[in-house]
C-alpha cells in the first residue's frame, strides 16, 4: 500500500478517497456486542432495523456521512475506458495479489497495478 500511496496519493485525495483507503490500515473500530445487538432487529429483506419506534433504513447520505464518499459525481462506465485491463480471476484473494506484487523492484505504478491494487482493496 506504501508503494501505491506515493505515487497515487493525491490522484485519490482529488477522488475523495483517500481517507477511506487509510481505514485499511487499521480497520474500523467497533463494538462485537453492539453489532450482536442490532442483527436482532436486522431485517435482511427489506436491508432496515425494524424498532418499536418504527423501521429505520440507512440511506446513501447515512453511508456517504460515514465513508466520506460522496454519492454524487461522474458516473464510471468501463465500457468508455480508453484503457485496455484484462485480469487474471484464477488467483482472486488478496493474499495472492500481495504475493505476486510484493517484491518488485519498480518504484513505478503502472496503471494495471493501481486499477488491481483498488479492486482487491475494494474486495478485501
Amino acid at each position: 500500500m506504501d508503494k501505491v500511496e506515493k505515487k497515487k496519493g493525491q490522484f485519490w485525495k482529488d477522488l475523495g478517497i483517500f481517507d477511506l483507503t487509510q481505514l485499511s490500515r487499521q480497520g474500523p473500530k467497533y463494538h462485537n456486542e453492539t453489532l450482536i445487538a442490532a442483527l436482532h432487529f436486522w431485517n435482511p429483506s427489506t436491508s432496515s432495523l425494524h424498532l418499536k419506534c418504527g423501521i429505520f433504513t440507512p440511506t446513501l447520505l447515512d453511508v456517504a456521512g460515514l465513508t466520506s464518499l460522496k454519492p454524487t459525481g461522474h458516473i464510471f462506465d468501463p465500457t468508455d475506458s480508453g484503457l485496455k485491463i484484462s485480469f487474471d480471476f484464477t488467483r482472486l484473494a488478496y493474499g495472492n495479489f500481495i504475493i505476486d506484487h510484493r517484491v518488485t523492484t519498480s518504484v513505478e505504478v503502472s496503471d494495471k497495478e493501481h486499477i488491481a491494487f483498488l479492486t482487491y482493496w475494494l474486495s478485501m
